[in-house]
């Protein structure tokens, strides 16, 4: 019996298993890396909503204050200047940590709002209702550009659902 004619059935089923292999690492190796880039970007969409709730919560304190004639003593006023403070802080730095991960419209959005914050009006009502509308039209766009944004990351990394 002639040698090549015994090796080569063997030499193919092995050259295609090597192949399978290789290109089966390959694809888990690519789900995984969406993965986490997927958990990343969720991780991040969550703390700057979490910021953008908290900032907005200062904000509807001091519209309810000012609406209702209320009188607060120095120590809530401070305790709600910190409370804010400390959450446009945790805005900037989740918005500058994954500035590599997130879609350019997030940081042109978050750069929008802070122009808004940061621009001083006639008066503080005037500041802080244009604060309080900046924050609720930032969190309604991105909320909805985060939802399609991680939407597409699941199609992509998920399996495909089953049922027609």
């Amino acid at each position: 019996m002639d040698l090549a004619a015994t090796l080569t059935p063997a030499l193919i089923s092995a050259s295609v298993a090597l192949i399978v292999a290789v290109v089966t690492a390959q694809l888990t190796a690519t789900r995984s890396h969406d993965e986490r880039v997927w958990i990343r970007k969720a991780a991040a969409y969550s703390a700057i909503f979490e910021a953008l709730g908290e900032m907005a919560e200062v904000h509807d304190f001091w519209l309810n204050t000012i609406y209702l004639h209320r009188e607060t003593t120095p120590e809530v006023d401070a305790e709600r200047a910190a409370t804010y403070r400390l959450a446009k802080a945790k805005l900037m730095r989740a918005v500058n940590a994954e500035t590599w991960l997130l879609p350019q419209p997030v940081s042109e959005e978050i750069a929008a709002l802070r122009k808004v914050l940061e621009t001083s009006y006639d008066s503080w009502f005037d500041d802080i209702d244009s604060g309080a509308a900046a924050l609720a039209k930032t969190a309604a766009r991105l909320s909805a550009f985060a939802r399609s944004d991680m939407a597409r990351g699941v199609r992509r990394t998920s399996k495909p659902d089953p049922r027609p």
